[in-house]
């Protein structure tokens, strides 16, 4: 999701954790607690909540003065429902002792419509009494596969949509919420019922009204793809609906995009970029799910020395969650050498512009190679081995191009006589910088060296650890028992963070910002949103676990001073 679809977002869920708080990834601090649900159940985009509908499993979510909104809002939810009653999604309920009128501030529900689907409606209180949309066809949510369901609640009307369809909608007077000074509770109503029955991945309250735009945007983050662009494809709006991921190979070269958790290994291998029909044939239960499912950036942005990897039959794979093929190319590299050291009483970092040398990092492309037959094969893969043999070797992928080098060995599959899938890993021995160009702005929030992260790089820090460790003993070598316990050694900290650009350039230019930064000389200041302050340097790199079209989700580990 881009940085401006987030704006005014007053709490996101995004369900990720699989022990302690529910975070609150808007960076505004409305971390939840949660009561029963089981967590790290795989969702439609990252992890996901199970809710049972039967034992109590909620989230809760403390009170707050932000969720006091009158105006306008908007929730948003993946839901995979198992059960056909009413339920309650989310909501702040009126009363948290008993269900009773008016029952809600407001409310994201899905109501019982008969044993295959449930309907999905916002419920408002106001001043001129409580609103609901509509139960129409439209919103249908069938049971047990993956739906977004968006609400609004605009002055003058309320709003349900389903999966970027049409809205279901009720006008009113103009008027205004109610507001009620109780926790925001997913998963049940004020007296415990209506229990949500299903997954949950994704919750996000916004005090304003989505655009079309915005909601066809937050539909294709869970690896949708919009009705309009299905149909263009050679697809209307109600095969759209209906596609999946064993149909014939010309709905999956339109739905490449959407094929996430519901891929089988039975499914066809899809090239959305060159239109080739020759392996349409099913694959072997030696293919994984995620191994189907080929790179949005298409075979010819990837080119070594100049030569496209599509010349050798070859389509970028990416792994199940990632929108690239590629992985390492944004990491951050590790400190070369000695770092530190320990004098007994203290541990000297060694930060200082001459001090400051960096290990490679290695850039690994994943690819399935195809031909018309088996002799073809094995001469393009020969051709292709050769080729990355060459000491110096100019790598062209969507993120920039790379010098490198192929120290370590191709990894290859065989999957059939005419087709193989491989993993290569590239390693970059020099790694350089960028100009730090971007302006401090401080303010709210969590900071390095004055910089805003959120504000600056568009970076949410999700969950961090280590804050507060006490460090282990500095020991000495003594020829009695040594008792010098205050002398410590440095802790660890580490931050999960989502980097969000408006587009794949604008993300590319904030990690390189964001890492100028990192590998400027001195220590650094880490600044909490609490405003707890910390001096520390960046020894063991920054590594990102995935990739999504103007997204990275990374791991940054802080050696504290």
């Amino acid at each position: 999701m881009s940085s401006t679809l987030l704006n005014n977002a007053v709490c996101w869920l995004d369900f990720e954790g699989t022990s302690g708080a529910v975070v609150d990834s808007s960076g505004n601090g409305h971390d939840g607690t949660n009561y029963g649900a089981d967590r790290g159940i795989t969702g439609k985009v990252g992890n996901a909540f199970q809710f049972d509908g039967a034992n109590g499993d909620y989230v809760d979510i403390p009170s707050d003065a932000a969720f006091n909104i009158t105006a306008a809002l908007t929730m948003a939810a993946w839901v995979y429902p198992t059960g056909a009653g009413f339920q309650i999604v989310a909501g702040i309920p009126y009363s948290t002792s008993g269900h009773s009128s008016p029952y809600f501030s407001f409310s994201l529900q899905l109501a019982t419509h008969d044993a295959s689907n449930v309907y999905a409606r916002i419920f408002a209180s106001t001043p001129a009494g409580m609103k609901t949309s509509p139960k129409t066809t439209g919103v249908y949510v069938p049971l047990n596969q993956w739906s977004l369901i968006i609400a609004t609640f605009e002055g003058d009307a309320v709003r349900a949509y389903v999966n970027d369809g049409a809205a279901a909608s009720t006008a009113f007077s103009a008027t205004t919420l109610n507001t009620y000074s109780n926790p925001l509770w997913v998963g049940k109503n004020g007296g415990g019922g209506e229990q949500l029955e299903g997954k949950l991945c994704q919750f996000i309250l916004w005090d304003r009204v989505l655009t079309s735009g915005e909601r066809t945007e937050l539909w294709n983050s869970g690896d949708g793809v919009s009705h309009a662009s299905l149909a263009g494809g050679g697809l209307t709006a109600s095969e759209a609906d209906g596609v999946t991921a064993s149909d014939s190979l010309t709905k999956a070269v339109s739905y490449v995009r959407s094929l996430s958790d519901a891929v089988t290994v039975s499914d066809v291998i899809s090239n959305d970029h060159t239109g080739s029909t020759a392996h349409s044939k099913s694959l072997t239960d030696t293919v994984n799910a995620s191994d189907v499912i080929s790179d949005n950036s298409g075979s010819n942005r990837y080119k070594i020395n100049g030569i496209s990897l599509a010349g050798f039959g070859i389509l970028p794979l990416r792994e199940k969650g990632n929108a690239f093929a590629l992985s390492g190319a944004l990491d951050f590299p590790r400190r070369k050498g000695t770092t530190e050291r320990d004098w007994g009483t203290e541990i000297e970092a060694f930060v200082s512009a001459g001090d400051l040398e960096w290990e490679g990092r290695d850039i690994t492309f994943r690819g399935l190679m195809r031909a018309s037959s088996h002799a073809l094969l094995v001469s393009n893969y020969g051709d292709f081995s050769d080729l990355c043999k060459n000491d110096e070797l100019v790598f062209s992928t969507p993120f920039g191009s790379f010098n490198v080098v192929l120290e370590k060995e191709i990894k290859v599959t065989e999957l059939m006589p005419t087709m193989l899938k491989f993993e290569a890993a590239f390693t970059q021995q020099d790694v350089s910088f960028s100009a730090l160009t971007t302006a401090a702005t401080g303010g709210a929030g969590t900071l390095i060296d004055g910089y805003n992260l959120r504000n600056d790089f568009g970076i949410i820090v999700q969950s961090h650890s280590g804050y507060f460790d006490l460090a282990k003993r500095i020991d000495v070598n003594t020829t009695g028992n040594y008792k010098q316990s205050g002398y410590r050694d440095m802790r660890n900290v580490t931050l999960q963070c989502l980097l969000i650009g408006s587009d794949l350039s604008d993300m590319l230019v904030k990690m390189a910002q964001f890492q100028a930064l990192l590998a400027s000389p001195g220590l650094h200041i880490l600044t909490s949103y609490l405003g707890d302050s910390f001096s520390f340097y960046v020894k063991d790199g920054l590594q990102v676990s995935q990739m999504l079209d103007y997204a990275a989700k990374f791991t940054l580990r802080l050696r504290v001073v």
